[in-house]
């Protein structure tokens, strides 16, 4: 059981975690957590849409009159109209659910590309610094005839595009989100506290004869996922935006430091004979380059 466990905790942390070795990436860490979590939310908030139930009472009915009248509900009846009730509300409200699937979508595709990335510029680092990591570099096998460093850059520059292109379709799903709830009406009122309105005329079923409103069982939690969706892709938002220049800063730093390995003296006697990190990764480095 022990080692089962550990197994799968091994296999979510390489799922679902990342670790980029340069320090001026640190905010790629920052970005597949908000990102993971907003994941998490949306999969609530499209789990509960699609499954919680509606409960339905006639529009401008005198709720203390009802109560005062002590009439016997007819329990099948109300079930009936808010089953109905609520599949006409869902399908009115169809922009708001393709929209969240979009959503939805687009954020595991960008976890996981994230996650490649920084995978790929980690080894890529690694091999060019010459630093000797094992989880980075054993990988896949190593070849003396592969310019490493021109693959480090070419996956830089394609980080770096496909940041800017997230970057501007993330921003087109957060406003494109915003426009959906405020323009639409079917959708402004699908989250609203004031409940939503059906009949007396139905598109599925016999017209009921009369104006319902409806809410949601649990439309507090409905309306708080909804508001901790866009909370948390506006961060990732702005997370891209500051990790943009930090891969500028990172290609600073590292053509600053690919310089001083070059300048490296290993000529001088503490450099011989003691196990310098410096002189550990300078032999690698010329091991591994072609």
């Amino acid at each position: 059981f022990f080692d089962m466990s550990t197994r799968v905790l091994g296999l979510a942390a390489d799922l679902f975690s990342v670790d980029p070795r340069p320090r001026s990436l640190l905010l790629e860490r920052f970005i597949s957590t908000f990102s993971f979590i907003d994941i998490v939310v949306q999969f609530l908030l499209y789990t509960y849409l699609m499954t919680d139930n509606f409960r339905c009472n006639e529009q401008n009915e005198d709720i203390p009159q009802a109560f005062a009248a002590s009439i016997q509900a007819k329990g099948p009846l109300h079930e009936y109209v808010a089953l109905v009730c609520g599949t006409q509300v869902r399908v009115d409200a169809w922009p708001f659910y393709l929209q969240k699937m979009l959503f939805l979508i687009f954020f595991c595709i960008i976890f996981y590309i994230n996650k490649y990335f920084i995978r790929r510029i980690n080894r890529l680092h690694c091999l060019v610094m010459g630093e000797y990591i094992p989880e980075y570099i054993k990988s896949k096998p190593v070849y003396t005839n592969v310019d490493y460093r021109q693959r480090w850059r070419r996956s830089l520059i394609d980080f770096v595009i496909y940041k800017v292109v997230t970057i501007v379709i993330l921003a087109g799903f957060i406003t494109s989100s915003f426009l959906v709830i405020h323009l639409i009406p079917s959708v402004s009122t699908f989250l609203d506290f004031k409940g939503n309105e059906c009949g007396p005329k139905m598109d599925y079923v016999e017209d009921i004869g009369l104006r319902m409103v409806c809410h949601f069982e649990n439309e507090f939690i409905i309306r708080l996922l909804s508001w901790l969706s866009h909370i948390t892709a506006i961060v990732v938002l702005l997370l891209f935006c500051g990790s943009l220049g930090g891969l500028f800063v990172y290609a600073y730093r590292f053509r600053r430091d690919e310089e001083m390995n070059r300048n490296l003296d290993e000529d001088m006697i503490q450099y011989e004979h003691v196990d310098h990190p410096s002189t550990k990764r300078n032999k690698i480095y010329q091991k591994h380059q072609p």
